[in-house]
């Protein structure tokens, strides 16, 4: 369904590749229409992101996007300022264009520290937490799992395991939280003892 909006509609959308399954332009074009907000969320879809894509979206009126895979990291090496999430963990998962600045945001893990103190908040000190991937999603969630002051332990399982151990790397830089990779073929062995499973993985 088109979007009612006017001309001066703001516009925003969401980056990455594919993105046949993404549920983001229905959802905040939904939001938009039920709180009366002017303003328009379209799919630009993308399997390279570079600055002269983000140049051909400013350009056209765009004044953020979402970003999801494979993007997020380059999405952080391509901003002008970033958020301290952004910074530690070298991921973000938004960019919004002001006044000739692109500037970066992670949110994942915030999202997902809420969801989880909404729905389980007991899980993440009773057990041990397991985060599967090592993408730009698993580096934001790590993030925001380990400074919470609420977690117990972190293990890191991905096929990726440079990536894994570099996620692990930078959280015992920020925090005190125990943390750990655990290859793929390891995992089974563990799988008593974790009271979360975070699943970041397409």
């Amino acid at each position: 369904m088109k979007q009612n909006t006017t001309s001066s509609a703001k516009s925003f959308g969401i980056v990455g590749y594919p993105l046949s399954h993404s549920l983001s332009p229905l959802i905040h074009n939904s939001l938009y229409r039920e709180k009366g907000i002017d303003a328009e969320y379209s799919v630009f879809e993308s399997p390279q992101l570079d600055r002269k894509k983000l140049q051909e979206l400013i350009s056209a009126g765009v004044e953020g996007i979402s970003v999801t895979i494979p993007h997020k990291e380059t999405a952080f090496s391509l901003a002008d300022r970033a958020d301290s999430a952004s910074e530690i963990m070298k991921a973000s998962n938004t960019l919004l264009f002001r006044n000739g600045s692109i500037n970066a945001h992670n949110t994942d893990g915030e999202g997902a520290l809420r969801s989880v103190l909404e729905w389980s908040p007991d899980s993440l000190h009773t057990g041990k937490t397991l985060i599967l991937g090592s993408g730009g999603s698993a580096r934001g969630i790590a993030y925001s799992l380990a400074t919470s002051n609420r977690l117990r332990e972190l293990v890191l399982c991905s096929r990726n395991e440079g990536a894994g151990k570099e996620i692990v790397d930078l959280i015992a830089k920020h925090s005190p939280v125990r943390v750990e990779y655990v290859s793929p073929e390891s995992i089974s062995n563990l799988r008593d003892e974790f009271s979360l499973v975070v699943h970041t993985t397409p």
